[in-house]
C-alpha cells in the first residue's frame, strides 16, 4: 500500500526473560527490556485496533501483527528514554508500508503501521500523544492482562486515536497547506502546459497562414506570367488573322483589277 493512510495501530510488551524463568508463562517476573540486554526479548501482543477488523478478532486476523513482533525481536527499542515517556522511535519501511514504533522504560511498546507517504512525524506525534492516556489507563494492567482482556478494554482508546490521525489532514496544518501547495502547482503546470499547446496551435497556424501565403504569393506570379503569355498569344492570333484577312482580300481582288485593267486596254 503506498497511500497516505493509517493502517494500524497496536501496543506490545516487550521484555528480557530471566534465567530462572522456565514454564515459558508471561508474568510479573519479566524484567524490562534495556541497553544491557542480550540475546532476544520476549515480546508479547497486547492491543490492536484495524478498522478492517472487527472487535474479538483473534490475533491471527489482524494485519501485521507477526511482521512487527518479529522486527521488535530484531530490532527492540532500547527503552533508554526519560522515565515516563516514550522514545527510542525506529522506522522500518517495506514496499508496501511503514512501521514506527517506540516503548518506554517499562517495556510498554506503542507502534503504527501507515502507508508509505503517511508523514513519519506525525506517526512519532501519535505515539506520543496516545502514550500518556494508554499508561495511565492499563499501565498498571500491561504486564499481567492477556491480549484478549486488553484488546477489548483499548478498543475505544485506540479507535479514538485511530480516526483522529486516520486523515492526516486533521492533524496537520502543514500536510494540509502542503497538498493545497501541491494542487496550486499542479494546476499551474496544467495552465503552463495547456498554454505551451495553444502556443504550438497558434504557431501551428501562423505557420499555416504563411504557407498559405506563400502559395498565394506563387499563384499571383503564376497568374500574372500566364495573363502576359495568354496576351501575346492573343496578339499573335490577332496579327496571324489581320494577315489572313489581308492576303484573302488581296487574293481576292487582284483577279478583277487585273481584268478590268485589260478590259481598259483593249478599248
Amino acid at each position: 500500500m503506498t497511500d497516505n493512510k493509517l493502517q494500524s495501530i497496536l501496543v506490545y510488551r516487550i521484555a528480557t526473560v530471566p534465567e530462572h524463568k522456565s514454564n515459558g508463562k508471561d508474568d510479573d517476573t519479566v524484567t524490562s527490556i534495556s541497553s544491557n540486554s542480550s540475546g532476544s526479548p520476549f515480546v508479547k501482543l497486547l492491543a490492536v485496533y484495524d478498522n478492517t477488523r472487527k472487535e474479538g478478532s483473534s490475533k491471527k486476523e489482524y494485519r501485521h501483527v507477526d511482521t512487527i513482533s518479529d522486527i521488535l525481536k530484531s530490532n527492540p527499542p532500547l527503552s533508554d528514554c526519560e522515565t515516563g515517556k516514550l522514545g527510542d522511535f525506529k522506522i522500518v519501511d517495506s514496499n508496501m508500508y511503514k512501521i514506527v514504533y517506540g516503548a518506554d522504560t517499562n517495556g510498554l511498546c506503542l507502534a503504527v503501521v501507515t502507508g508509505l507517504k503517511y508523514p513519519t512525524r506525525i506517526s512519532i506525534q501519535m505515539l506520543t500523544e496516545l502514550y500518556n492516556p494508554y499508561s495511565e489507563q492499563f499501565g498498571a494492567k500491561f504486564k499481567s492482562s492477556s491480549f484478549k482482556t486488553l484488546n477489548k478494554k483499548s478498543r475505544h482508546l485506540l479507535s479514538s486515536f485511530y480516526e483522529k490521525y486516520e486523515d492526516v489532514a486533521n492533524v496537520d496544518k502543514t500536510h494540509d497547506i502542503a497538498n493545497k501547495i501541491d494542487k496550486v502547482k499542479e494546476t499551474m503546470q496544467e495552465n503552463i502546459v495547456q498554454a505551451l499547446q495553444n502556443t504550438e496551435h497558434i504557431e501551428s497556424l501562423a505557420s499555416r497562414a504563411d504557407v498559405m501565403h506563400e502559395q498565394a504569393e506563387m499563384f499571383k506570379r503564376k497568374s500574372k506570367v500566364l495573363h502576359k503569355k495568354m496576351k501575346i498569344k492573343n496578339m499573335k492570333t490577332t496579327i496571324i488573322l489581320g494577315l489572313v484577312a489581308v492576303a484573302v482580300i488581296v487574293g481576292v481582288s487582284v483577279p478583277f483589277i487585273m481584268k478590268e485593267v485589260n478590259r481598259r486596254k483593249n478599248a
